[in-house]
């Protein structure tokens, strides 16, 4: 969710810290967004997403089960 238009970019993370996969979304207007993904090329296990836009840098941490 963005409160003002903002150049975001995802990138996914392994517990190493490598970056597996960056998900350049670019400029996005304000309000509610969703970004479909699909990890076909990731190993089951734990990683994290992080978010940056709008002077913000969120991440979370989710597992991916094969």
């Amino acid at each position: 969710s963005l409160a003002h238009p903002a150049s975001v970019i995802f990138e996914i993370y392994d517990l190493l810290g490598r970056v597996v996969a960056s998900l350049p979304v670019g400029m996005q207007s304000e309000g509610e967004h969703s970004l479909p993904w699909q990890p076909n090329t990731l190993s089951s296990g734990v990683y994290f997403c992080r978010m940056v836009g709008e002077g913000r840098d969120v991440s979370t941490r989710f597992a991916i089960s094969n």
